[in-house]
């Protein structure tokens, strides 16, 4: 199973809310990855750890 996911960096992260990596927990994100097919989100270390498992790959938006 794969995920494909978009990078995002909020200009207003107070209007989003908090952001929390769904893998580790990591909380109040600045720049984080979210998958487009469940809506989840990860910080830029667990998506790379993605990445080089083959789980993930980056999509333009």
């Amino acid at each position: 199973m794969s995920c494909r996911a978009a990078c995002f960096v909020p200009a207003d992260s107070r209007r989003l809310g908090p952001v929390t990596c769904a893998d580790c927990g990591a909380g109040s994100l600045t720049v984080y990855y979210t998958s487009e097919d469940k809506q989840t989100h990860l910080c830029q270390s667990c998506f790379e750890c993605r990445i080089k498992q083959g789980a993930a790959k980056e999509v333009s938006r």
